[in-house]
């Protein structure tokens, strides 16, 4: 016969596997942008960094508490020192957050940078709709519709075995095989940082591609979440 394990060992075991399993499911960064301190927002989380702002950005009332309002002039941008593609070990990751467009962008509002041409970008563009682009490629897939305005959206990007999939309101918009092992060690939001050359032929680099809206909740999990688990995230009620 099976021994029994004794009721009050069963139950603290219980409660450990039931802890170590959230843990396991939980984010591994996590931005809520409730709080500005000194110019940086608090990340939580074991890879979570503090996100510095640049230009302008105000708080606005957001999806859950505070969120961060873009504006294009003068450009606002905030930069979290995070390498997106060492999070995990097999380089899988998922990116999270949540958007409400306030108007168009001329021609492309940036969400999400990481790399520039040599990484993604998620953007709103000039017809409002979500865009992603990858490798130098501009608009490797987009929304079919465009995004309402003043609305929150929920996006997610999942990358696993070479291959990104972008999800809007817990629908997949479209996927690519794409190596997004070896990315810029930061993340930037609101816009994007570029090189632009000087008409005396030096360069400078320029914050431009503001995003014309609000962004919220920002997530990063060291793995893929599933399609039904990205449903369940993007769901009103959350």
């Amino acid at each position: 016969m099976k021994p029994r394990l004794h009721p009050v060992l069963a139950s603290a075991l219980l409660l450990l596997a039931t802890a170590s399993s959230a843990l396991a499911q939980a984010p591994v960064a996590h931005w809520s942008f409730d709080r500005l301190d000194r110019g940086v927002f608090p990340g939580s989380g074991p890879a979570a960094r503090p996100a510095s702002v640049s230009g302008k950005v105000e708080p606005t009332p957001g999806r859950a508490g505070q969120a961060l309002s873009f504006a294009d002039t003068p450009v606002g941008q905030v930069n979290i020192p995070l390498d997106l593609a060492r999070v995990s070990p097999d380089g899988s990751f998922t990116l999270d957050f949540w958007l409400r467009p306030m108007g168009r962008a001329q021609p492309y509002g940036t969400c999400v940078d990481v790399g520039g041409a040599r990484g993604f970008v998620i953007r709103t563009n000039n017809t409002g709709r979500l865009s992603f682009s990858s490798g130098g490629t501009w608009n490797v897939f987009a929304s079919e519709r465009p995004l309402d305005e003043q609305i929150w959206a929920h996006v997610a990007l999942v990358h696993q075995g070479g291959k990104a999939t972008l999800y809007l309101n817990g629908r997949e918009i479209g996927s690519s095989d794409l190596d997004l092992t070896r990315l810029a060690p930061v993340v930037q939001l609101g816009s994007v940082t570029e090189r632009v050359r000087l008409p005396e032929g030096g360069t400078r680099d320029e914050i431009a591609k503001p995003l014309i809206g609000d962004l919220d909740e920002l997530r990063i999990h060291a793995r893929a979440l599933s399609a039904a688990e990205i449903a369940t995230l993007a769901r009103p009620t959350r």
